[in-house]
């Protein structure tokens, strides 16, 4: 199994995956040219930095399928296995990661390439890095969180949507102590879908990616925190979240959804050590596609659970890159008996977000979009096969709900629609019998060109 970032790069680069620029790169092009490609994009010589960029690690579901050595359609069912069959870490006392050890009085954030990645934002960032944090009680977390730069030593958080880490700091912040925690920059992506996922408190994400490696992850103790973070990270800063509590303009940032969310108050960190490889890569997250990767997985283990607790048979589900891999899923059903489309409808309505659910038969490959389309055309009635709920609870993020307008503390709401494209009742299978060449597996176009 691939350890770190650079053995995930060898597998992109042996997949034809990755694209490799020597040219001397612009920081404010950096974004504009990863998002330019389906690749993973490594930039070698950013002007004004010594340490590469790479880019659009974690941009699809292939790319991650490479990471864990696995199918892009067994992610989520993966996941779901480690998440139950969780691994714990193991300590190791050394590593590359241990090259270069930068004390608090050295501490200059401006010599990492954060960039500014859009025209709207309130400044550079780094939005790859995986926060690590320990509470007396809850135990250990990780999760993946923004940071804003502001000074040499000094940058922001997003503590804004509720998480452990975010618990851990609040519960700091109420006794007027500062928060340790420690973020790691350039992780494989194993170790980003762990911490990307939404693990009961209590539930170490480190634990959980050494469930889908099969194996435990190494891990090293900070220099000047009471944290470890993964040996195979490029760069780590040893940080305290500063007991300000939310007082601290942060944003504009480019959301998952595409759009530049609106400013936030958010804590200050302070950064007291930095530990990283001598020849060390800075991951670049680049928004809002790497979230979309990583999103859907977690999205679809969230509704696979939803739809197992009320005894439905999910065959395959998927979100889409369209709605952001957020707000809508395509859901095929086992063998569907009457009435099962319309109960799956239902029971997705209750997701966070989620505004267009479509349910089909299992003999839709559903991430075929033309079959997807082809079984709406001919298997669905409006005026019986669509399902419409309105005042559902929403994400603040989407615009057509008008949240600014809202009463400081409501939560907006939503409609909601689901189309049940299975095959009517009443309608034999063979209806929908589709038309097949003569031996289409093994006729060519190719083999009859000279």
């Amino acid at each position: 199994m691939q350890k770190g970032v650079r053995d995930f790069l060898r597998i992109l680069e042996q997949n034809e995956e990755l694209v490799v620029v020597n040219k001397k790169v612009n920081p404010l092009h950096v974004s504009a040219l990863i998002s330019d490609s389906n690749k993973a994009v490594l930039l070698r010589d950013v002007d004004g930095y010594d340490m590469p960029i790479v880019g659009g690690l974690v941009r699809d579901t292939r790319k991650i399928a490479l990471g864990l050595e696995c199918r892009h359609d067994e992610i989520a069912q993966r996941l779901s296995n480690a998440i139950q069959n969780p691994v714990e870490t193991v300590i190791v006392k050394d590593a590359p990661l241990k090259e270069i050890i930068i004390g608090e009085k050295d501490i200059d954030l401006t010599l990492l390439p954060q960039i500014m990645q859009h025209e709207k934002d309130g400044g550079p960032y780094i939005g790859s890095g995986v926060q690590f944090a320990v509470h007396e009680t809850w135990g250990k977390d990780a999760g993946i969180y923004r940071h804003m730069f502001r000074t040499q030593n000094t940058m922001g958080v997003d503590f804004n949507s509720p998480n452990d880490i975010r618990l851990f700091y609040s519960d700091a912040y109420e006794k007027g102590k500062p928060l340790e925690m420690a973020v790691a920059i350039g992780l494989h992506p194993i170790e980003l879908l762990a911490a990307d996922c939404s693990a009961a408190t209590g539930l170490y994400e480190m634990t959980i990616a050494g469930g889908l490696r099969k194996e435990p992850v190494e891990m090293i103790p900070c220099e000047t925190i009471d944290v470890e973070v993964p040996a195979n990270a490029e760069i780590v800063l040893e940080c305290e979240v500063l007991p300000t509590g939310w007082t601290t303009d942060e944003g504009r940032y480019g959301e998952f959804h595409g759009i530049s969310g609106d400013v936030k108050k958010n804590p200050v960190v302070k950064v007291k050590t930095i530990t990283r490889r001598k020849d060390a890569i800075f991951h670049s997250l680049i928004m809002p596609w790497e979230v979309y990767g990583l999103g859907a997985p977690n999205r679809e283990l969230q509704a696979y659970n939803i739809l197992k607790a009320v005894r439905l048979r999910p065959k395959a589900i998927r979100t889409t890159v369209g709605s952001c891999n957020f707000f809508e899923l395509i859901v095929a059903l086992d063998n569907p008996k009457p009435g099962e489309g319309k109960a799956a409808i239902t029971a997705l309505m209750a997701m966070m977000g989620v505004k267009l659910i479509t349910v089909v038969d299992d003999d839709i490959d559903i991430y075929d979009d033309e079959q997807v389309r082809w079984a709406v055309a001919l298997r669905m009635q409006a005026d019986k096969d669509v399902l419409i709920v309105s005042n559902l609870q929403a994400k603040h993020v989407d615009p057509s709900v008008r949240s600014s307008e809202l009463p400081k503390g409501q939560m907006p709401t939503t409609s909601k629609m689901g189309i049940d494209a299975t095959i009517p009742v009443g309608i034999p299978r063979k209806a929908y019998e589709r038309l097949q060449y003569f031996n289409p597996d093994n006729v060519h176009l190719s083999d009859y060109l000279d």
